[in-house]
């Protein structure tokens, strides 16, 4: 049985996440400096982009917060709560991990009513993080002020708080 492991680590003055199975190892993108992190409750294999977004609607708790202090994903991890930007982050993060090929952002927008959301989309297919589904009128109830961004955008705007 193999086992996979993800870590953290400092190169150079910047944060990258390994990715060891047996012995094969991978670099996956820079993330801002932080310190060294594993994620060791993380399921090896997901099936498919969508069990492993409605594995995270169970492992996180939705905690609102005051403000916009968008967590990066190693903090999502070990607080295992935040709100839906936080979750979307940390969904992104395991996405590049696992499911390398997919086509991923993080969108966000709001309502007619003034209030904000943010939301996960693979390969054009909206999930809601809170419980893990896809649903086809996250854009159009959330359409003003509609932003997407990429893992990189959301991880360097979360290193800024």
């Amino acid at each position: 049985m193999s086992s996979r492991t993800l870590r953290l680590f400092t190169i150079a003055g910047a944060l990258m996440t390994l990715v060891s199975c047996n012995h094969y190892f991978a670099l996956y993108g820079l993330v801002p400096e932080y310190s060294t992190y594993e994620f060791s409750s993380i399921p090896e294999e997901f099936e498919s982009p969508s069990h492993l977004i409605r594995w995270t609607a169970n492992f996180i708790t939705y905690v609102p917060d005051r403000g916009e202090n968008w967590q990066l994903p190693h903090e999502t991890y070990e607080r295992r709560t935040g709100d839906c930007e936080d979750t979307s982050i940390f969904i992104l993060h395991l996405l590049r991990i696992y499911f390398p090929e997919a086509e991923v952002y993080m969108e966000s927008g709001h309502s007619i009513y003034g209030y904000g959301h943010a939301w996960v989309s693979v390969n054009n297919v909206q999930y809601e993080t809170a419980d893990g589904n896809s649903y086809s009128w996250l854009p159009s109830q959330y359409n003003r002020h509609r932003n997407t961004y990429t893992y990189a955008q959301v991880v360097s705007m979360a290193a800024l708080k």
